[in-house]
């Protein structure tokens, strides 16, 4: 039903691909490691598709729901939530990004780089709010 595609991460030393597999068993039919960031070149062979960077996992609530929300929605892509903690120096710092992940086969993404779907004005979305895309605490120095 969904492939997931990985994206390298900009820090390769947080780079988790066994971790973000297990976080996507039961979700992901098949998982492709990418070497580059054309995201808009994948061909995917599955109703679904989806993007995570190697740094990234998803929790329990996302896992669980995401099976759920690609048999029964209508929609043409689904945008998740993902929840970082960031370390500025010595603060931590929590902080909550919106972003399209999953799309349908026939879904074209704009260029490189970018997960904003083709004519996403004319498409339908929704936003899956049982869980969080998760990531390593980030170091700003």
């Amino acid at each position: 039903m969904l492939t997931l595609y990985v994206i390298p991460c900009d820090n390769p030393e947080q780079a988790n691909i066994q971790k973000l597999k297990e976080s996507a068993e039961g979700v992901a039919d098949r998982v492709e490691v990418l070497d580059h960031r054309r995201l808009d070149e994948v061909e995917p062979e599955t109703e679904w598709y989806a993007f995570l960077f190697s740094n990234e996992w998803l929790d329990e609530g996302l896992k669980f729901a995401l099976p759920v929300f690609l048999e029964q929605t209508d929609s043409d892509y689904l945008i998740l939530y993902k929840k970082v903690v960031e370390n500025n120096f010595g603060t931590l710092v929590p902080r909550t990004f919106i972003v399209p992940r999953i799309f349908r086969s026939n879904i074209k993404l704009i260029g490189n780089d970018r997960l904003v779907p083709v004519g996403q004005e004319d498409l339908r979305f929704l936003q899956v709010l049982d869980g969080w895309i998760l990531e390593p605490t980030r170091v700003i120095q």
